[in-house]
């Protein structure tokens, strides 16, 4: 610990580069204490729906995690099937007398997480969440990627140089989600007037097929009222393209909300959830006073 006298012989470049670090952990230690706060005061005031009848927006849901489209994920790391994963692999680098462990190499799920409730199902994209689970995992191996058998024990192996780490959820494991609902449907983007000249332009493609089917004089070309039945033709064609399209199943989704409202997706209660957020930005909280006096201290000892 840096002691007064080693403060009052630091050269003015030191001292304020030594300022301007102690200024950033105030900063970041109160970042972190805004977000763990909004969590927490999110998930309380949030109340929880069903993926059927959930509001568009901003929204949280109860359920509990399906495999992808009923086919079981494989972690890369443990080859435990799952519903969804994450990991990192560190090697142990040396430097001198010093040593760090360096990510070599990390990978979350390739598809979206599924939160199932009695209701229907919502596909989670939890690229840009929070997510929390109890199942984490770490060892240690020999090589860049773990051999044979996976053993979580005690991983101080002799040697071991390779740390692997690994967050899972598993099948039918309770799931929480909080983040911005949206429903897709087939028919979103469908435009009637776009579609109807799409048909038309098909149709043209075999123009001696569409004079034999709407020439009405029989004069071997469409006049103005014979295009009026061409296009009434069309318009009734993409009205039964769109019915087909409403008739498809919707699709739920989650994502992080625009406006920078949390994101949050765990395998914890909701009390739970709001006593950590809390426990956690009070720790934030003591953090940024602690490190803002310190910067009052260094200011006041540079210039008394």
């Amino acid at each position: 610990m840096i002691d007064q006298i080693q403060l009052q012989h630091l050269s003015p470049g030191e001292f304020w580069a030594f300022f301007i670090l102690i200024a950033a952990l105030t900063a970041v230690c109160l970042y972190f204490y805004i977000q763990k706060y909004r969590h927490a005061r999110a998930i309380e005031d949030t109340p929880t729906s069903r993926v059927r009848s959930a509001a568009q927006g901003f929204t949280e849901l109860e359920g509990r995690a399906l495999y992808p489209n009923d086919t079981a994920l494989i972690s890369p790391l443990s080859q435990t099937p799952c519903a969804w994963f994450r990991f990192t692999v560190s090697k142990l680098e040396s430097s001198g007398k010093s040593s760090h462990w360096k990510v070599i190499r990390s990978g979350t799920s390739p598809v979206p997480l599924v939160l199932a409730d009695p209701t229907g199902t919502c596909l989670i994209h939890t690229g840009r969440a929070s997510v929390d689970t109890h199942l984490t995992r770490t060892w240690r191996g020999h090589s860049p990627m773990p051999q044979g058998k996976v053993d979580f024990l005690p991983g101080l192996l002799m040697g071991a140089n390779y740390k692997y780490y690994e967050e899972l959820i598993l099948e039918n494991t309770p799931l929480y989600a909080l983040g911005h609902f949206r429903t897709i449907r087939a028919d979103d983007n469908f435009q009637l007037e776009k579609t109807v000249a799409e048909v038309i332009i098909e149709w043209k493609k075999n123009y001696a097929d569409l004079v034999e089917r709407f020439d009405r004089n029989a004069d071997g070309k469409l006049d103005e009222k014979e295009w009026q039945l061409v296009r009434l033709a069309a318009t009734l064609e993409a009205e039964k393209l769109q019915k087909n399209l409403q008739s498809q199943p919707q699709v739920h989704v989650m994502e992080k909300p625009a406006d920078g409202s949390p994101f949050i997706v765990s395998t914890r209660e909701q009390l739970s959830l709001i006593e950590r957020s809390k426990m956690q930005s009070f720790l934030w909280l003591a953090g940024f006073i602690a490190a803002g006096a310190f910067c009052t201290y260094l200011l006041q000892l540079r210039f008394s």
